[in-house]
């Protein structure tokens, strides 16, 4: 089986960044993706560049809801506020699909305009090295009309893979459900599914990164008992190839500040569980989970 540990959000802040790129020199991870943040353009460069010899699965985390809109933006401007930050969530983007009409149109438009902008970008960032895959944060992507976006870009930009939420239930601890944190990633993964089986129905063209996907039910707080439970079920049905996403870039409150406008994108940037999360991908590393995989 193919394992692809993915770190999401590098580029939203310096000390995120730091904590992502380090995880990868140290083998940590073997990819991660990229937010457009011009703040932290050059660091992420000289990582690249100094560490030619290691393997990066890199990726374009395609973004509407945070940080400042690199493809523009005017008054009438329904992506980003007057400020320029972006401001537009999984489900705020879900209702003006839905609503459809003029705005749905110039949503649409201004999403292309936007991640055109922010592939050029991070292909600028990514330099020699080749974009491997597109994703999106808070998998944005996902909803079918902004897929077919994300895939068209794909084309233009020769980036041959997209993340493909295709992730299976997994009840961890029968103590899961009495948090609400797991009935809220459950019902984000049950939105998943149905925007997958809507693309599916679409019959978009594309080709997925990896043939399962691990990171949404226990979003926030990926422990290695969990991965390592997934992993094991994902053996049992033969699965080629798995995409396991992490957060282990925790920022500070004052980049925070900068970087977004929306209080919960904020209190997710800094918490504590990011910091876990990174402890988690050592914890995998010390224990050789995936060492004698083929």
């Amino acid at each position: 089986m193919t394992i692809h540990l993915q770190a999401d959000d590098a580029g939203i802040g310096k000390q995120a960044t730091t904590m992502i790129l380090d995880a990868w020199k140290l083998g940590l991870l073997n990819g991660f993706g990229i937010v457009a943040n011009p703040d932290c353009l050059v660091q992420i460069q000289e990582a690249l560049s100094e560490n030619r010899s290691l393997e990066c699965v890199l990726c374009a985390h395609l973004n509407i809801t945070d940080g400042v809109a690199i493809g523009g933006y005017s008054n009438t401007s329904i992506l980003a506020a007057p400020d320029g930050k972006l401001q537009i969530g999984f489900v705020q983007a879900l209702k003006i699909l839905l609503m459809g009409g003029v705005k749905k149109r110039q949503f649409l438009t201004e999403v292309f305009n936007e991640w055109n902008a922010q592939l050029a970008f991070i292909s600028k960032i990514a330099s020699e090295r080749k974009i491997t895959a597109i994703n999106g944060h808070n998998y944005v992507h996902m909803l079918p009309s902004l897929f077919k976006i994300a895939t068209q870009l794909g084309q233009k930009y020769n980036i041959p893979y997209i993340r493909f939420v295709n992730e299976p239930l997994l009840l961890l601890d029968i103590k899961d459900i009495f948090r609400m944190s797991f009935y809220i990633n459950l019902c984000k993964l049950f939105a998943l599914w149905l925007c997958k089986m809507d693309i599916q129905r679409r019959k978009i063209v594309f080709s997925a990164l990896s043939e399962e996907t691990f990171g949404v039910l226990y979003s926030g707080r990926i422990t290695a008992a969990a991965v390592k439970k997934n992993f094991k079920k994902a053996t049992q049905r033969n699965v080629n190839s798995l995409e396991i996403v992490f957060h282990p870039g925790q920022s500070k409150s004052d980049e925070m500040a900068k970087w977004t406008s929306l209080a919960g994108s904020k209190k997710f940037f800094t918490h504590s569980n990011r910091k876990q999360e990174w402890d988690t991908l050592s914890q995998l590393q010390s224990e050789h989970v995936f060492t004698n995989n083929d």
